[in-house]
């Protein structure tokens, strides 16, 4: 994924192309177990959702002229973070300084959560058959089977796709296929609960290597439409 860094520049883009667009609440939401801290409370194989609510009119496309790809990135909205441990639950707010967002490259099929510190994998991607198969039924002349319509979203309707996690927190400038940082050594993620740092929960022994190759789980992206069910605030983050 070789989304370019220039968040700033983008969100002012994505402002000016959304204006006309049809608005209507949206919630990306992404499962995954993980290992990390949260402020002082240090977690291992937890389960872990990331929310990011937002709205669809906020949606941008990508262009390889300017972002190096083709695809979707949304940059305004509230991304949450819901950490199981045991019976205890820790819930936070992602805080403005951390610049997450959201995006999906259709040129190299992956879709996540992204920030402009360390790219779009960080603090969550995913890739593989179902989001390759996505992005194919949204590129013209890739396919024209009508089976793969399910799979299709521009972050502006609903999908659901499984996927293979990638974690891997990028410096400004660099390639994929390159290792990862070691997100212990990275700048964490300001929450409203502390810093947070995110790992993949297995191949704890090199957490932080190439994320691709890493990809040793399952997790799931879904994209939510909540008014169309009659419920705006049922998605729990």
């Amino acid at each position: 994924m070789k989304i370019a860094w220039t968040i700033v520049a983008a969100a002012a883009a994505a402002l000016l192309a959304g204006s006309d667009a049809h608005s209507e609440p949206v919630i990306y939401s992404g499962s995954l177990v993980a290992s990390g801290s949260i402020g002082r409370q240090a977690f291992s194989d937890a389960p872990v959702r990331i929310t990011f609510r937002g709205d669809t009119r906020d949606v941008a496309a990508l262009s390889p002229a300017t972002d190096g790809v083709n695809g979707w990135r949304i940059l305004t909205g509230t991304a949450r973070i819901r950490i199981e441990l045991g019976a205890r639950v820790i819930r936070a707010t992602l805080l403005p300084a951390s610049q997450v967002f959201v995006s999906f490259d259709l040129d190299n099929g992956g879709v996540g959560f992204g920030s402009a510190a360390y790219g779009p994998l960080y603090p969550l991607a995913f890739y593989g058959r179902e989001v390759a198969l996505s992005a194919c039924a949204q590129t013209p002349g890739c396919t024209t089977d009508p089976e793969l319509a399910r799979l299709k979203t521009d972050l502006r309707t609903e999908a659901s796709l499984g996927g293979l996690v990638t974690v891997c927190a990028m410096g400004a400038g660099m390639l994929p296929g390159v290792p990862c940082l070691d997100p212990a050594q990275a700048r964490p993620l300001a929450t409203d609960r502390g810093d947070l740092v995110l790992q993949m929960a297995f191949n704890r022994s090199s957490p932080y290597v190439d994320g691709f190759s890493a990809g040793a789980q399952v997790g799931f992206f879904d994209v939510r439409l909540p008014a169309r069910h009659r419920e705006q605030d049922g998605i729990e983050d």
